[in-house]
């Protein structure tokens, strides 16, 4: 379950959405599964740089089979507007908008209690899982453009103390076709409620105008994702039932991203 908030230079966009699925592999398949977070709980506490574009990496995949849960309907606390609310489903994989552009309902994401409860399907038996929403983080501060010699400050309220926030930028432009520049990434906690990228680190990255972003010739971001949740396992560990024995492994995860689109100079 996400909010992400959208700054760009023609207004700002906030939407709300919920998707999932279960995934059943093989052994095989099972090595080469991605997980989401690995890279996330391998960074160090401060900033790491990666140039791009990087070297070509060979990455061993799983595929999986999408698993039938049946019917899932969301359930979340007094002031969303969601309640037993059944999350559309196509070909075994569940999404629902239920703000902003694309959606489907007049919901909202606050804090409480959100539950989802599945009927069970063909290969997901009834389950009932839920997870606490603590006071959404807020980015008090997020900037309009960024000046890679001064160092960036970002200050924030709300999660709880031990989340993860992930801080991303990506500068970049298009040279012959490709992209080429650097993204950053630095990790923290909520509790920490602020955190200063150094200029050590935003001077690796390369300058990008406003009239390229605009003219789609380059990128310019910066990203604050929080996670709900400590690492290893981000939002709430869960199972469900499988009509063929055995249960899932399975997270019900909540979190939120602010996206500014930026300039570095």
């Amino acid at each position: 379950m996400q909010q992400s908030l959208n700054s760009t230079p023609i207004g700002n966009e906030n939407f709300d959405s919920l998707g999932g699925e279960f995934y059943q592999y093989s052994g095989f398949e099972l090595a080469g599964a991605t997980n989401s977070n690995a890279g996330l709980s391998s960074l160090p506490s401060g900033c790491v740089v990666t140039p791009l574009p990087g070297p070509p990496a060979t990455v061993a995949t799983g595929t999986g089979v999408l698993l039938d849960g049946g019917t899932i309907t969301l359930t979340g606390p007094g002031g969303s507007g969601l309640s037993g609310v059944t999350i559309p489903e196509k070909k075994n994989a569940y999404e629902l908008n239920f703000s902003g552009a694309g959606a489907t309902i007049n919901g909202n994401f606050v804090p409480g209690t959100y539950t989802l409860a599945g009927s069970g399907g063909k290969d997901v038996g009834p389950f009932n899982v839920s997870i606490n929403v603590p006071t959404i983080l807020t980015v008090t501060n997020m900037p309009s453009s960024v000046t890679r010699s001064a160092g960036l400050t970002l200050n924030w309220t709300g999660g709880n103390s031990s989340d993860p926030v992930l801080i991303r930028g990506d500068a970049t432009n298009l040279v012959n076709g490709v992209q080429t520049g650097a993204t950053f990434a630095c990790l923290t906690t909520a509790g920490a409620g602020s955190f200063t990228v150094p200029a050590s680190i935003l001077n690796q990255l390369p300058p990008v105008s406003s009239a390229a972003i605009t003219a789609g010739t380059a990128v310019g971001g910066i990203n604050v994702v929080w996670y709900v949740g400590t690492f290893p396992v981000l939002g709430s560990a869960c199972s469900a039932p499988l009509t063929a024995g055995g249960s899932t492994n399975s997270t019900l995860g909540a979190g939120d991203t602010t996206v500014a689109v930026v300039p570095f100079q």
